[in-house]
């Protein structure tokens, strides 16, 4: 995506930077953040030239959020062998405040995965699309438990294979950030030791014990898949890898999904008070239907039944989600009574640091990528900016 020469001003009484709330202003100018301004710091702003889009308290300024778990929405999905999905991934994520992702694969036959991968490494060399930034794939399956497979199709499973990786990761041109795996499976601690300096490993869909997710842990694996969901949980004589996942001292982060279905409130609670802010990412796991009606939905090559709040194998059990992340957020406040700044490093900072990318996103400060929402009270999407561009504007819809 060209960025602009053009200038823009963003003023607003509550922007949330990485260490305060500053009621002033930001500042953009080629896509970049130039100035976080405080109310005296805009008079040195020379206006001319400059768009200058003013909001009131009732608003607030937010850095874009990255969701590192995504398979679609609208219809479309990551494995659908098509470019025109990461277009439409792009556009209509901006819709929900989010600015950056990673597309996610699902478990499924060579060929599909493998023509998805190149066609993934063709959008990135084109670089030519409007919204949210496709940051890369993340790799969800095969090497995972058939025990513990979900909505994975449990016939193409496979142990963690070194040399078919690293042939998928060349086809992908080295854009594969996250893969998932279950580190009980044959061969899973070798695949962890050759690419644990080279991909983010991430513990889950897994049956494992207590002992060996500490292992995986203490090995490498640096993340762990929709905690809690597709792995062996607590038990009081077998603890299992969500146990492990909250005693653990190392710096793992955990995805978890809050639409309010796949985490009981208790248990989100529980996750906080363990893991604190600093080691939560809030993930949609959003499947096709997001955005669509209730109706029969494929999903990894299964028929997926959708009501208004979820998607379900036709056994009941849930595959993917309907989330939109600004929801996530809206859940973990009523849920969590926390404040929004302890909330949006889990959508904005968090995954931006494990990705590597915090030099250039995950929140409003000078030298970044002008990637902003701003949102109402209700934690509504009004605008979206990314690198500089508004590419969503909820009043101009209207």
């Amino acid at each position: 995506m060209s960025r602009r020469s053009k200038r823009l001003l963003i003023t607003c009484p509550s922007i949330y930077t990485s260490n305060k709330i500053i009621n002033g202003g930001v500042y953009i100018e080629n896509g970049i953040i130039q100035a976080v301004l405080d109310k005296k710091g805009l008079n040195n702003i020379k206006q001319e030239n400059v768009e200058i889009i003013n909001f009131s308290r009732n608003y607030k300024v937010i850095p874009g959020m990255i969701d590192l778990h995504l398979h679609g929405l609208m219809g479309v999905d990551t494995m659908d062998c098509n470019i025109d999905v990461f277009n439409k991934m792009c556009e209509n994520l901006a819709t929900e405040g989010v600015t950056a992702f990673l597309a996610t694969t699902i478990t499924s036959d060579f060929i599909t995965t493998e023509k998805t991968l190149s066609i993934a490494k063709g959008f990135f060399k084109k670089n030519d699309f409007i919204g949210a930034a496709l940051l890369g794939i993340n790799l969800e399956g095969p090497f995972i438990s058939k025990e513990k497979a979900g909505a994975h199709n449990k016939e193409y499973i496979l142990n963690p294979d070194i040399d078919l990786f690293e042939k998928w990761q060349h086809l992908s041109g080295d854009n594969i950030k996250i893969v998932t795996l279950a580190p009980e499976l044959p061969g899973a601690f070798h695949f962890i030791k050759k690419f644990r300096e080279k991909v983010i490993l991430s513990l889950g869909h897994t049956n494992c014990s207590y002992e060996v997710a500490c292992k995986a842990f203490n090995e490498g694996i640096k993340l762990v898949t929709h905690l809690f969901n597709a792995m062996s949980g607590i038990d009081h004589r077998l603890p299992g890898a969500a146990l492990a996942v909250l005693q653990h001292n190392k710096k793992v982060t955990a995805e978890i999904i809050v639409d309010k279905f796949h985490l009981n409130e208790a248990i989100i609670n529980f996750i906080y008070k363990m893991l604190g802010r600093d080691r939560i990412a809030l993930i949609s796991d959003a499947m096709r239907a997001k955005g669509l009606g209730p109706g029969e939905y494929e999903f990894g090559g299964k028929k997926i039944f959708v009501d208004k709040n979820t998607a379900r194998l036709e056994d009941g059990t849930l595959a993917g989600s309907l989330l939109k992340l600004n929801n996530a957020v809206k859940n973990m406040l009523d849920i969590t009574k926390l404040t929004l700044s302890d909330i949006i490093p889990m959508v904005s900072e968090n995954p931006a640091k494990l990705l590597n990318v915090y030099d250039k996103k995950g929140s409003i400060d000078v030298g970044k990528d002008a990637d902003i929402v701003v949102i109402d009270e209700n934690i509504n999407v009004i605008m979206t900016i990314c690198m500089g561009e508004i590419v969503y504007n909820k009043d101009a819809k209207q």
